[in-house]
């Protein structure tokens, strides 16, 4: 599973976003889907995002080395849904294709960790 890492680590921090949402305010739930084929194998998982504010945008904090492989594989790190978006990792021999969608309404952006 190490080849997953960067994706994996992505989608952590996606979900942390979600277990840090105050009860207290009005949020709104997005739904995202990720799909991952190596080797003739696909596995699809969905996930519900917290969008804060309510705003449409949710920012996901990542390590350099994170962000410039979800570039590198997607050709950008800012996702507007609804949509799909679809990327190549390669780690040494093993290509993943990696599909991220979501029919709801928002924009998962990407950035640079402090």
């Amino acid at each position: 599973m190490r080849l997953l890492v960067p994706l994996v680590l992505a989608v952590l921090a996606v979900m942390s976003v979600t277990a840090t949402a105050p009860p207290a305010r009005a949020v709104t739930i997005d739904h995202l889907t990720i799909t991952v084929t190596a080797n003739g194998q696909t596995s699809t998982a969905t996930f519900q995002i917290v969008d804060l504010n309510g705003a449409g945008v949710i920012t996901v904090p990542v390590s350099s080395s994170t962000l410039s492989r979800i570039q590198s594989a997607f050709g950008t790190t800012t996702f507007a849904f609804p949509g799909s978006f679809t990327g190549t990792f390669t780690f040494g021999t093993t290509t993943l294709t990696v599909t991220i969608s979501s029919t709801d309404n928002f924009m998962l952006i990407f950035t640079q960790a402090p």
